[in-house]
């Protein structure tokens, strides 16, 4: 019997991608093990052509994507810039505008924050994180009566959520 070696996740990618190099999917998935493996640049790189690929459905996410992989890697104005091109292209896009708001939080830009959270939240249905996000932010504000508002509407319309278990924790701090 021959010594068969499997490829890692590494060549297993590569391989895909060459040899689907127009495939989204494949290019998306290949561009967040790139992140993962501190190749910011290049990752970044892929997901954009993802984004701009007529034949991805969701180009909203590669941005998103973007944004994730170069905040993770402290470029924090990049991925508020990505952050943002994902909402332009989809403005209902809950991912983006959390990671943009909970960025935006972390810089001190509380108000900005507030302002695109409450726009956001006027708009759509909020997701869990994004009421408990807007908790933490009118906390940091010190608006009682906002942060209260919040935390009613997650326990009322996410009362099984993960997120909804978190408010204690988060008042005690």
């Amino acid at each position: 019997v021959a010594n068969v070696t499997r490829p890692n996740l590494s060549e297993s990618l590569m391989i895909m991608h060459e040899l689907a190099p127009d495939d989204p999917d494949i290019s998306n998935n290949y561009a967040v093990f790139l992140c993962r493996t501190g190749r910011t640049d290049d990752g970044v790189k892929r997901f954009e052509a993802v984004a701009r690929n007529r034949l991805y459905r969701a180009p909203e996410a590669a941005w998103t994507n973007a944004g994730v992989c170069l905040r993770g890697a402290k470029r924090p104005d990049e991925a508020a810039e990505r952050f943002a091109r994902a909402l332009a292209v989809r403005p209902n896009h809950a991912e983006a505008m959390y990671q943009l708001a909970d960025l935006d939080l972390e810089r001190g830009m509380v108000v900005e924050a507030r302002t695109s959270l409450d726009r956001f939240i006027d708009a759509f249905r909020p997701t869990p994180d994004l009421l408990l996000l807007a908790v933490r932010i009118a906390r940091a504000q010190g608006d009682r009566a906002a942060e209260e508002r919040y935390a009613r509407r997650l326990r009322v319309e996410f009362p099984d959520s993960d997120q909804m278990r978190q408010l204690p924790a988060l008042r005690r701090n």
